[in-house]
This record gives structure tokens, C-alpha cells and sequence, in this order.
């Protein structure tokens, strides 16, 4: 292994968590876009590491929160204060019967859905998206992980997290010599929870 050059460090991983969005990484699909309000919102993957988080937050802002998720997970989008809806052919209609107008979508997803997000805001300006590679193609924001994404972010939440009013995804640690195996799982949709692997 190299030592560090100047102005570099070398770090220990300890752990590393596994997000449904590194198959995608891995696989080159984001090459192109990602570098190795008090009204109705709509979330997709609501029941996700992101989309819970996100879905509470905006819960606790007076926002109706409209959750895209799969049949397994509706009830826990209830329990966040969400209105579950299933993905698939007629998402657009499924939302309006539950709101006429939607005020913003963050996708969390990057299944395809952003189409039927455009539809429902009125246009690509009030819709974000984490994980989906045809965001530029289609005018969408693509909200870059950098250190100045939400500076307030951690003053928000972390009070929240302390008092036991967040809600997290449970994790399961694993081997770091299983990372194939936890992206096959998330590939396959086999886990709900939040993969994290550990070095031995």
C-alpha cells in the first residue's frame, strides 16, 4: 500500500454502508450524472433509508406526503405519517386520487418514475432526483452528494434522531469480504433493511 502523499491521509474502514445506489454506480449506470413545503410532496422509495427520512422531515413540516413503495412496506409508510401508493402502470392517477396537485417529488428511487414526477408538478423544476441516470435528459435536478448539499441538514435531524423522533432503517452488518453478496441482495430487492460492512 502507498504511503500518503502531501496533503493526504491514509484511514482505517472500520465499516461502510451499502446503498441501493451502488449496484448502479458499479454497473456504469450512473456514469453520465454521477462521478466515481407545506403543500402535497411525493416520494418515491418512501420506505427507504433516504425516503423514511425524508418522508418524517416532511411530515413534521405539515406536508401531505404521498409514498411511492412497494405493497410489503405501505404500513410502515402509514406509521411515518405517509399516504402509501404502489408503483407501476397509472402511478400519475393513483396520486391525484389522493391529491389533484403534487408541490414537489424527490425520487430516492431511480426506477424510471421520473416521467410520471414531471407529469404530476408540472414540470421538471420541483422534482429531484438521487439515483436516476436520465435526470439530465429530462431537465431533472440530480442531487449531488457533496459536503455543501444541505448544510442545516444535520441541525435539523439530529436533534430529532436523539428524542427518538427519527426513524431509521434497521441495519445488518456484514463481512466486508460479502460486498458482492449485500449488492446482489439489494439488486434482487431481497433485504429491507440497511446493509452495512464491516472489516474484520
Amino acid at each position: 500500500m502507498p504511503e500518503p502523499g502531501p496533503g493526504q491521509v491514509r484511514i482505517r474502514v472500520k465499516a461502510a454502508g451499502v446503498s441501493p445506489t451502488d449496484p448502479k454506480i458499479r454497473r456504469g449506470d450512473l456514469t453520465a450524472v454521477f462521478p466515481l413545503p407545506g403543500g402535497a410532496v411525493l416520494g418515491f422509495e418512501a420506505a427507504g433509508s433516504v425516503g423514511m427520512i425524508a418522508t418524517q422531515l416532511a411530515v413534521s413540516r405539515g406536508a401531505t406526503v404521498i409514498g411511492a413503495a412497494s405493497p410489503r412496506d405501505h404500513d410502515l409508510v402509514r406509521d411515518l405519517g405517509g399516504i402509501p401508493v404502489s408503483y407501476g402502470a397509472a402511478l400519475a392517477d393513483r396520486v391525484r386520487e389522493i391529491s389533484p396537485s403534487v408541490d414537489a417529488v424527490l425520487d430516492a428511487a431511480g426506477k424510471g418514475q421520473l416521467p410520471d414526477a414531471i407529469t404530476l408538478t408540472g414540470g421538471p423544476a420541483r422534482v429531484m432526483t438521487l439515483a436516476d441516470e436520465h435526470a439530465a435528459d429530462l431537465g431533472v435536478a440530480l442531487s449531488m452528494p457533496t459536503p455543501d448539499r444541505a448544510p442545516e441538514a444535520v441541525d435539523q435531524t439530529m436533534p430529532l434522531l436523539a428524542s427518538g423522533a427519527l426513524r431509521l432503517r434497521r441495519q445488518r452488518q456484514l463481512p466486508m469480504a460479502t460486498a458482492a453478496e449485500a449488492h446482489r441482495h439489494l439488486e434482487n430487492r431481497e433485504t429491507t433493511e440497511k446493509l452495512v460492512l464491516e472489516a474484520q
